[in-house]
């Protein structure tokens, strides 16, 4: 007991990623130390920090890449993305099988406040189904909500998308697309081999497209092979 609670208290205020920095001996020491026979108890307040893995979800921090094969898994990519900001705007995701969100209130990666994405998203001709969104209140609705120059969606199809959004900059791929800064040639936007079926319905008028809602000025796309056929409501 005494060592949980004293865990407890020393990760207690902390960021996410602060409190799973906690070992056992920070637990020992806190205490003052345990004797030998007890020690073990420190080793068990350390691992109920750690958290549970999610089914379908790796990350990998030197190849800097997430794979998913799971709703729970891709909805755990939005959240370690969105948590973490630009830690990881660059690691690449690849979708290794199809996916059914049925049930789920997806939470876009990359959504506003949390960065842009600029890396890779790789669907390898796999179908994410029954993407939803009720009543989104912050600016950039799409499966990414704000991605960068240079970011690369391919080979992705989403089915079954249902997007419903009270602000502006809303698309079913990418909800806002670009950096105010200028764009060099190796770092344009591509969506490459995507296809979107599905309804998007929004509550402005602003800046609302079937595979992307706005394109800043300073931002150069390129879209091959890839089209939306999508019932846009603009209200």
């Amino acid at each position: 007991i005494a060592t949980s609670s004293m865990a407890t208290e020393l990760i207690k205020g902390k960021k996410i990623d602060e409190a799973l920095t906690l070992t056992n001996k920070a637990v020992v020491e806190a205490l003052d130390g345990l004797p030998p026979a007890k020690v073990h108890c420190s080793v068990l307040a350390e691992e109920a920090t750690e958290p549970t893995p999610v089914e379908g979800f790796v990350q990998d921090d030197e190849k800097k890449e997430f794979r998913v094969s799971t709703a729970d898994g891709l909805m755990e990519v939005a959240r370690v993305i969105n948590a973490g900001g630009d830690t990881y705007a660059t690691y690449n995701i690849f979708i290794d099988a199809d996916i059914d969100m049925d049930g789920k209130n997806w939470t876009p990666i990359a959504k506003a406040s949390a960065g842009t994405y600029r890396g890779t998203l790789d669907g390898q001709g796999h179908t994410i189904t029954g993407l939803f969104i009720k009543e989104y209140g912050a600016n950039g609705m799409g499966f990414i909500g704000y991605a960068g120059n240079g970011v690369v969606v391919k080979d992705l199809h989403l089915a079954g998308v249902n997007f419903h959004s009270i602000k502006p900059h809303n698309g079913t791929i990418i909800g806002r697309l670009g950096n105010v800064v200028e764009v060099p040639v190796d770092s344009y936007a591509h969506i490459i081999g995507c296809t979107v079926q599905g309804s998007l319905a929004t509550e402005t008028t602003n800046y609302a497209g079937g595979l992307v809602g706005e394109i800043i000025s300073t931002t150069i796309i390129r879209i091959k092979k890839s089209f939306a056929n999508t019932h846009l409501n603009c209200s």
